[in-house]
């Protein structure tokens, strides 16, 4: 489904049957499944920022709670009742809920050259402990467990990663993330499930950081699989998994990597529109089998299209009712155009022969019309 629904910013709810999206103020949900609006969270309880937005929201790890960004606010709805729960003032490096929600960890901005981190009781706001630090702390998140939580940090003209103990706010380890340029910012900073990793992306440069949280090594790096600016990552037990995104021309490709071997096991190359939003992120909804395959994003009847190839020949077998021109485009790995021709859909078998200066190799072949938009990695043999 696709509708404008006028938000600055989306994020699924923790079993993925909502998607919540920033307006204004307040926060919408809508059901994934159609896209129809289900409510609107109460903010009377919040004091009012005057006319700015959340300019990013995200999930407590247990999904009871919504943390909203708005200004020097940091706004923490209650997912079930949809209210107001409590705001927290001048936060400025991340606010962050331990997994029991007995506790949460914030950053207060004390000087330009320090920061103040908080552990405080969840219930009921009150200080538990408190540091300072040597660092301007930009982004901070709990492990999946609650004992540890991570910050990315600037001191001086260096970036740092540190891993800190949640109950006595010592320092565990800290890592310099080299390459940084000046006034380079972060984002996307996460632990993996079973709390094993911890990963950060920084857009200048655009890579991402892997470490373990043993000792703080360097576990993997994003550049060793592209070259490419790397715009978002993720993952589950099994699988890194890293998100290239090219501006010209618009390809996007996701790149699985085995935890364990470190090796590529798949790759799904797209070709596609630019969508401009103000956020790079990817969002998964638990559990995903990430997999190539024949789909419509506007037609649920071209699930029953699909698309095999021999030799020269490819073939589109549409076992569906739609009956109508398409165009029939073939690119390189590297998005550029190698073969263009237009056609007439018709249920049953459609053929189309390739010319011999397509070269063997793969290519995305996408098809495209009204009600269509499909594309498919094929492999040239002859």
């Amino acid at each position: 489904w696709e509708k404008d629904i006028g938000g600055s910013y989306a994020q699924f709810s923790k079993d993925g049957e909502f998607i919540y999206v920033a307006v204004g103020n307040t926060i919408n949900k809508y059901r994934s499944i159609d896209g129809s609006f289900v409510s609107t969270f109460d903010n009377s309880g919040f004091k009012q920022n005057g006319s700015e937005f959340y300019g990013n929201f995200y999930l407590s790890n247990s999904g009871n709670y919504l943390i909203g960004i708005c200004g020097q606010y940091y706004n923490v709805w209650d997912t079930k009742t949809e209210k107001a729960y409590f705001q927290f003032n001048d936060v400025y490096g991340g606010l962050d809920i331990t997994n029991d929600e007995s506790k949460y960890v914030a950053v207060k901005r004390i000087t330009t050259e320090n920061d103040r981190l908080i552990l405080l009781d969840f219930k009921t706001q009150k200080e538990l402990k408190s540091i300072t630090t040597n660092q301007n702390v930009i982004l901070t998140k709990l492990s999946h467990n609650g004992k540890m939580f991570a910050t990315a940090s600037i001191s001086g003209s260096k970036y740092y990663l540190t891993l800190w103990d949640t109950e006595t706010l010592t320092e565990i380890k800290r890592t310099e993330l080299k390459g940084c340029s000046q006034n380079a910012s972060f984002y996307n900073l996460n632990f993996s499930l079973d709390d094993k990793f911890v990963f950060i992306t920084t857009p200048t440069p655009e890579k991402s950081f892997f470490f373990n949280t043993s000792d703080m090594n360097e576990a993997i790096n994003s550049s060793e699989y592209d070259t490419r600016p790397i715009s978002s990552i993720e993952m589950n037990n099994d699988y890194f998994i890293f998100f290239y995104f090219d501006n010209v021309p618009f390809t996007f490709s996701l790149k699985l990597i085995s935890i364990n071997t470190k090796i590529l096991k798949q790759e799904f190359n797209v070709i596609t529109h630019y969508i401009a939003t103000n956020t790079n992120n990817l969002i998964f909804t638990g559990k995903a089998l990430l997999k190539p395959k024949t789909v419509s994003v506007t037609d649920l009847n071209t699930q029953n299209i699909s698309i095999s190839n021999i030799k020269d020949l490819i073939l589109i077998e549409n076992k569906s009712n739609i009956n109508e021109s398409i165009a029939f485009i073939l690119y390189d790995l590297q998005g550029k155009e190698v073969f263009k021709n237009s056609m007439f859909l018709n249920i049953g078998t459609n053929k189309v022969i390739l010319p011999k200066f397509v070269l063997n190799g793969s290519y995305i072949l996408q098809l495209t019309s009204k009600s269509i938009n499909i594309s498919q990695k094929i492999l040239i043999q002859r």
